[in-house]
């Protein structure tokens, strides 16, 4: 397939960007919801004991949450690569089973990953909050004032994060399908938003082009897509990212 130009590749960008803020939308609804019950446990066992919560009793929830985000988010995005190469049904039986099988196994990887770290943040607000409310006169308002401000910043940026992800994911798992069943090998292009509140090394790597099972160079860092930690990109190279991957 020819490779799009300049102007294609934004526009699909564009296209992905607006699916992409209605599901982070979603996963923000979630979220919300979970840390309000997370302040709710805490505000009652700091009313009997003085104590906070254990963050890591929530691992199931905030999986649990994450892994319906995916799977939602999964079904939204596709390479646009399968319908233009007028596989016969048998064939877009194989690649269709093959990538649903592999994002829900990669889906679980990603997500193994992120939990520990998402709840060390957790377990750092909480212990925060009621160090913030200490020798004050009402402690309970504090820990909830405290908590409810930095749950607001938690919540974007997990939402933005997982949901570029999950996004990106599905599109590269889709790509590998193709190749690894000998259909199509494909070639993908770094996107990135041009701005002004981009990272200056995403900008850099805009229109960077290589091979669908390939990794990009981003801030000497490898990346198989935007958001993929699987080669050890920092948080810096990764938390609320809007580039995207375009295949052809």
């Amino acid at each position: 397939m020819k490779k799009p130009t300049k102007n294609q590749l934004i526009i699909r960008h564009n296209k992905e960007l607006g699916k992409k803020h209605k599901q982070e939308k979603k996963l923000s609804y979630l979220l919300l919801t979970l840390y309000k019950k997370i302040l709710s446990d805490l505000v009652d066992q700091y009313r009997k004991a003085k104590t906070g919560v254990n963050a890591f009793n929530y691992a199931s929830n905030f999986t649990n949450t994450l892994l319906k985000s995916y799977n939602e988010t999964g079904k939204l995005f596709s390479t646009g690569i399968i319908k233009p190469l007028s596989l016969d049904g048998p064939q877009k039986k194989a690649v269709n089973k093959k990538t649903d099988d592999d994002f829900k196994l990669q889906s679980t990887k990603e997500i193994a990953i992120v939990i520990p770290l998402i709840l060390e943040t957790l377990q750092k607000d909480i212990n925060n909050a009621i160090h913030h409310a200490v020798n004050k006169k009402s402690q309970i308002k504090e820990i909830s004032k405290y908590f409810n401000s930095i749950s607001r910043s938690r919540i974007q940026n997990i939402s933005t994060t997982e949901t570029q992800k999950s996004a990106e994911l599905k599109k590269e798992v889709e790509a590998l399908s193709l190749q690894n069943l000998e259909y199509y090998v494909a070639r993908k292009t770094w996107v990135t938003i041009l701005d002004g509140r981009e990272r200056a090394w995403h900008g850099d790597v805009f229109g960077q082009t290589v091979q669908s099972g390939e990794l990009f160079i981003v801030k000497d860092q490898l990346l198989s897509r935007p958001g993929d930690i699987s080669h050890g990109a920092t948080a810096d190279n990764v938390c609320n990212c809007r580039c995207s991957a375009i295949y052809y």
